[in-house]
C-alpha cells in the first residue's frame, strides 16, 4: 500500500530531502521561564501555615492580655467583658452593625476613643469598637489595620515575624513565641463568637485546682450592689463549671450566634400547648386529645371501638415527639442526610426584584408571619445577595355561600378564610436546572390501599420546612418585604425543585416501608393494613423512623 502511494507523495518527500538543514533548525525548543525554573530547581520552596500573629499589650486592670493582629477589617474590637475592667468613661454611642461569619448581626455597646495601649516599651493611642461576646481569655483583643498603620507594623510572613516601630526604634514579636496561648494550633482566632480554647488549657494545668478557686470565691464573695440577684445561683454556677471543665476537651463548646437582641425564646408544643380553634369536623371524624382535655389535639375515626381508640391514643402518646403542632416544633432533617441544592443555568444572571406596596392589612399579615419565622429560626436577616424575591400575598379561600352579583342574580362564591404569604421565585426558577425526578402515579396508590381496612393518614407538618438548604444556595433564596431581606435555612415553598428534592429525600427514609405498609406522595403519607393491630404495628415502626430522622408529621 506504502508503494501504491508514494507516486502521490512525491512532492512532499522531495521537499523533506530540499530542507533537511531546515529541519534540524526546528529541532531546537525554546524554554520558557515557568519549565526552565522548574527543570533548573529554582523554585522557593513551598511551606505550611506560619500560625497566628500575636502581641502582647499591657494594661494596669489586666495581668496579661494578647491582640490577634487582622489585616481583614478595619476596625479593632474589644470585648465589653475587658472594658468594664479597666474603669474607662462612657462609651461613644454610634450607628454600626456588625454582620458575623454566619450572617448574624450585632450592634456594638459604643467606640472607645483614645485608649492608651502599652506593648512592649511603647505607648500607642487607639479606637475600640466595643461589643458584648464570649471571648478567649488569653487573647480577647482583635488589632487590625488602624493599629498596625498607627505602630508601623512590618509583617515578616516567612520569618515569622511582627515589628512594631516608633521613630527609630522597633519592637519584634515572633508567632513561635506567642502560639503558646492557643493550645490548639489548628485553631484560628478569627471569630468573635467561640470559645474553646481557654477550657482546653484549664483542663490541662489541672482542673481541680480551678474548681477550689471558683468555689472559695462564690463562698466568699457577695454580690455587688446594684446587680439584680434574682437569677444568681452559686451551686448551680458551681455545677455547671464542674461540667465544662471535665468535659473531654476535645469536644468543642456549641457555637452561640451573637445577636442584637436575643430574640424570644419559643417553646415546643409538648412543653407548651397550643390552643386551638375546633372547627366542624365530618360525620365519621372526631376530636381527641393526648394530655388533658383540651391540650395536644389528634383527629381520630368516630366509629374505631372504645378499647381501638384508647390503644391509639395511649399509642400516639408514646410517639408525640414525632408529631408537630407548631411550626417551632420543627426540629429539621439532619443535613447530612438531605440538602437542596439549587444548580443554576450556564447563561443565568441575578436578578433583583423590589418589592410593591401592599394595604396595612396585608402589610400586618407579612408581618406576623415574618416574625413566626424569625421566631422559629427559618430565615435570617441577610443585606448582600445577588438574589433577590419579592413577597405576595393570596387569599385562603375555603366554603361555598351565595352571594348577589350586579344583575341581582343570585351566584355560588367561595369565602375567604385568611391570607398565604407566598414568595415569587419564578425569575430564580427560570434560571434553575430543572429536577425531573418522578412522582408516584395517584391511581396506583389508590389501588393498594383500596384492599385494606385500616388506615391512618399523616401529613408532614409544615412540608418542606424540614429539609435545610444548603448554605451556599441559601442567598438564592432571599426574599424583601418592607422591613429589610431575609434569607431562607430551610426549603421553602415556591422553588422549582422543591418536590423532587422531598420526595427523594422521603422515599430514602421509608425505603423499606414504601408499597408495603404505607405510601408517601409529598407531604402526604398513608399507613394501611387490613387489621387494627397490623396498622398500629406499622404505625410505630414509620413514627419510630421519623422521630430517628427528626421528622415530624401532624
Amino acid at each position: 500500500d506504502a508503494l501504491f502511494h508514494m507516486p502521490k507523495f512525491a512532492t512532499m518527500f522531495k521537499s523533506f530531502l530540499n530542507n533537511k538543514e531546515k529541519l534540524f533548525d526546528l529541532a531546537t525548543t525554546l524554554v520558557n521561564e515557568n519549565c526552565s525554573a522548574v527543570i533548573l530547581k529554582k523554585l522557593p520552596e513551598k511551606l505550611g501555615d506560619p500560625g497566628k500573629f500575636l502581641i502582647s499589650c499591657d494594661f494596669l486592670e489586666l495581668v496579661e492580655c494578647l491582640a490577634l493582629v487582622d489585616l481583614g477589617a478595619s476596625i479593632n474590637l474589644m470585648p465589653l467583658s475587658i472594658w468594664e475592667k479597666l474603669s474607662p468613661p462612657e462609651l461613644t454611642s454610634m450607628q454600626m452593625i456588625l454582620e458575623l461569619a454566619k450572617r448574624s448581626t450585632t450592634r456594638p455597646a459604643g467606640i472607645a476613643e483614645d485608649v492608651f495601649v502599652k506593648v512592649g516599651k511603647f505607648q500607642f493611642l487607639t479606637d475600640f469598637v466595643v461589643v458584648d461576646y464570649v471571648v478567649d481569655p488569653r487573647v480577647p483583643l482583635i488589632q487590625r489595620r488602624p493599629f498596625l498603620r498607627t505602630g508601623r507594623a512590618l509583617i515578616d510572613v516567612y520569618g515569622e515575624e511582627l515589628t512594631l516601630r516608633v521613630d527609630d526604634e522597633a519592637i519584634t514579636f515572633k508567632v513561635v513565641q506567642t502560639s503558646k496561648y492557643s493550645y490548639n494550633d489548628d485553631e484560628l482566632i478569627n471569630r468573635i463568637d467561640v470559645i474553646d480554647i481557654a477550657c482546653e488549657e484549664y483542663v490541662q494545668e489541672g482542673g481541680d485546682f480551678i474548681l477550689e478557686e471558683i468555689e472559695a470565691c462564690l463562698v466568699s464573695k457577695s454580690i455587688p450592689p446594684g446587680i439584680d440577684d434574682t437569677y444568681f445561683d452559686p451551686e448551680e454556677d458551681f455545677i455547671l463549671i464542674e461540667k465544662l471543665l471535665n468535659d473531654d476537651p476535645s469536644s468543642p463548646l456549641p457555637i452561640k450566634e451573637l445577636n442584637i437582641e436575643e430574640l424570644k425564646t419559643v417553646k415546643s408544643s409538648i412543653d407548651d400547648p397550643l390552643e386551638l380553634e375546633l372547627k366542624d369536623l365530618p360525620s365519621h371524624l372526631e376530636y381527641a386529645f393526648l394530655e388533658g382535655t383540651d391540650k395536644l389535639l389528634v383527629i381520630i375515626a368516630k366509629n374505631l371501638k372504645e378499647d381501638e381508640k384508647v390503644r391509639l391514643l395511649k399509642f400516639l402518646k408514646s410517639h408525640k415527639h414525632a408529631i408537630a403542632w407548631k411550626i417551632s416544633d420543627i426540629k429539621g432533617i439532619d443535613p447530612q442526610f438531605c440538602t437542596h441544592k439549587i444548580l443554576m443555568k450556564d447563561d443565568s444572571k441575578p436578578t433583583i426584584q423590589h418589592q410593591s406596596r401592599v394595604n396595612p392589612k396585608i402589610h400586618e399579615v407579612i408581618k406576623k408571619e415574618v416574625i413566626k419565622l424569625l421566631d422559629a429560626g427559618l430565615i435570617y436577616h441577610i443585606s448582600d445577595s445577588p438574589w433577590v424575591s419579592p413577597v405576595h400575598c393570596v387569599p385562603k379561600k375555603g366554603g361555598m355561600t351565595v352571594v348577589t352579583n350586579k344583575d341581582n342574580e343570585l351566584i355560588p362564591c367561595r369565602l375567604v378564610t385568611g391570607w398565604r404569604v407566598c414568595i415569587d421565585y419564578w425569575k430564580l426558577n427560570d434560571a434553575t436546572q430543572k429536577d425531573h425526578f418522578p412522582l408516584p402515579f395517584m391511581n396506583q396508590m389508590l389501588e393498594r390501599l383500596a384492599i385494606n381496612e385500616f388506615y391512618c393518614f399523616l401529613d408532614e407538618s409544615f412540608g418542606y420546612f424540614q429539609i435545610p438548604i444548603d448554605p451556599q444556595d441559601q442567598e438564592k433564596i432571599t426574599f424583601t418585604c418592607l422591613y429589610r431581606t431575609f434569607a431562607h435555612r430551610h426549603m421553602p415553598f415556591g422553588l422549582c425543585n422543591a418536590s423532587g428534592t422531598f420526595q427523594r429525600c422521603m422515599m430514602s427514609i421509608f425505603y423499606d416501608m414504601i408499597e408495603e405498609m404505607m405510601e408517601v406522595f409529598m407531604d402526604d403519607f398513608s399507613v394501611f393494613m387490613d387489621s387494627f393491630c397490623s396498622c398500629l404495628t406499622h404505625l410505630d415502626k414509620m413514627l419510630k423512623r421519623c422521630e430517628d430522622t427528626s421528622l415530624v408529621l401532624n
